[in-house]
């Protein structure tokens, strides 16, 4: 199935899978505590989650849309995982040490996968900053 990105503010108006958030109106995938989570798909990350369901025959993810409420690597590996999930399956120990490096700020670096996620997680992180804002300085932009 072809999914499509839906803007958080959307999905009371259109069912979705939500990645990382709670939304009642979709199917969570989240690791949040509390997050209604089906079991069989159950993962320390998000990321880790989505890519159960992905590789749990017959987890129904027949959703047209996919939406988060923030953007971090965790959430962002899930929903780009959801929008691309043949190549998420064929890069998958990579996507899944991204969420950890990018989550919990953990590297383990005898993975096999360690140095490709953390060149990829540094460069969302430089994206981040130069598009949005600094990863975890929303609260000292203009704005606030």
């Amino acid at each position: 199935m072809h999914r499509k990105f839906l803007p958080f503010t959307q999905v009371k108006h259109q069912k979705a899978i939500v990645v990382d958030s709670l939304h009642p109106n979709g199917l969570v995938l989240a690791h949040w505590r509390g997050a209604p989570t089906p079991a069989e798909v159950q993962g320390d990350t998000s990321a880790d989650i989505v890519l159960n369901a992905l590789r749990t025959p017959g987890f129904n993810l027949d959703f047209e849309y996919v939406t988060a409420n923030h953007f971090d690597i965790d959430g962002f590996v899930g929903v780009w995982a959801l929008l691309n999930p043949q190549l998420a399956l064929a890069y998958e120990p990579v996507l899944r040490h991204m969420a950890v490096i990018g989550d919990f700020r953990e590297l383990n670096l005898d993975h096999p996968a360690a140095d490709q996620a953390l060149q990829l997680v540094c460069w969302i992180n430089a994206k981040e900053k130069e598009l949005f804002y600094p990863p975890f300085g929303a609260s000292k932009t203009a704005e606030s």
